[in-house]
Parts: structure tokens; sequence; C-alpha cells
């Protein structure tokens, strides 16, 4: 466990880099995404309380995003429809394997790119499928998320104060509102 607690957080900066990279075409500005991403403040809490599901969750929701804006692009994912949508069902099973609850950002990411992408239908159709992916490769756990009536879903932080948000961390932890506040500023800067 403990190897995962401190592999996880370096998976998640190399998978934002090859995100950012992806989306941007520019190496300067990932590596400065990359690292404002491991040292934020839920990076930083979710390694201090050793949440290995928020930790995973959090190293694969930068390549959710990606693939999201690549489906709903003005053109046509790179390797073709099959390989985005069995890419995209891998990746969401791994992610609703570690935590349920992030299917709602997921949906947020959905919406988002529904409203804005260019190739709804197509996006929307393509991302249909790799659901179909996901819940044919999490069979076993899925009757287990629809039978709780959408408990999964919930927090398992507990309620968020509104100073708990302040201080860029959803619990307690030493010191994390300072060096959250610190990155911020520095991300807004640059």
């Amino acid at each position: 466990q403990k190897v995962v607690l401190v592999g996880v957080p370096a998976l998640a900066a190399i998978l934002t880099y090859r995100a950012a990279v992806r989306i941007t075409d520019r190496p300067g500005p990932s590596v400065l995404a990359a690292g404002v991403y491991l040292m934020s403040g839920l990076m930083l809490w979710s390694f201090s309380e050793g949440r290995l599901d928020l930790l995973v969750a959090l190293a694969i929701l930068p390549a959710v995003y990606e693939r999201v804006e690549s489906g709903f692009a003005a053109q046509a994912p790179p390797g073709g429809r099959w390989r985005f949508v069995a890419g995209v069902g891998v990746t969401l099973a791994v992610l609703v394997a570690f935590l349920p609850g992030a299917l709602l950002g997921v949906g947020v990411l959905v919406v988002v790119q529904l409203v804005t992408g260019s190739a709804r239908v197509r996006g929307l159709g393509s991302l249909g499928l790799a659901v179909v992916v996901a819940a044919v490769l999490l069979f076993p756990f899925v009757p287990t998320l629809v039978a709780g009536g959408g408990v999964s879903l919930t927090s398992l932080i507990g309620p968020t104060a509104l100073a708990r948000l302040a201080r860029l961390a959803p619990g307690p932890g030493p010191g994390t509102w300072a060096i959250a506040l610190f990155l911020l500023v520095a991300a807004l800067v640059s």
C-alpha cells in the first residue's frame, strides 16, 4: 500500500502532463500544469490521509478529461472510433472501480462538452459505447452500484464546510491551505 501511495501521485503528474500536451501541444506549460496538479490541495490532502481510492481517481481524471474532449472535437479521435471507445471504456472502468462517485465528475465533463463541443452527436454516441464497455468490464460490480440506490455516489468525506473549501482541501490536514493558495496564485500568474 505504501508503494501505491507514493507511486500514484507520480502517475497523476505523468498523466496530467500527457493530457496537457495532447490538448495544447506545448510541453513547457504542460510540465507546469503537471507540477501544479501534483501539489494541489486535494492531491496533498489525499496523500496525507492515505486515501488510495481518491488518489487513483485523481490520477485518472486528467486522462478522462483529455479523452472526453477529444471525443467531442471537430476531427475524429486519433486511431479511430473503436480504439477511442475501448480506451475510454477501460479508463472509466478503472475510475469507477476505485471511486464510483467520480462518475458524477465525468457527467459534468460530458455536459460541458455537450454545450461547447463541435461534434456532439458523434461524441455522445462514442461515449455511450464507452460506458457500455465500462459496464461490461465492471459487470460483477454494477449490480452493487445499482442496488445501493446511489449511495456509492455520495461523499465519503462527510459534509464539507465553507471554511474547508476556503482552505482548498475537503478535510482536515496540516498546512494544506498555504500550499494550495500559493500554487493557485502561481498558476494565475503564469
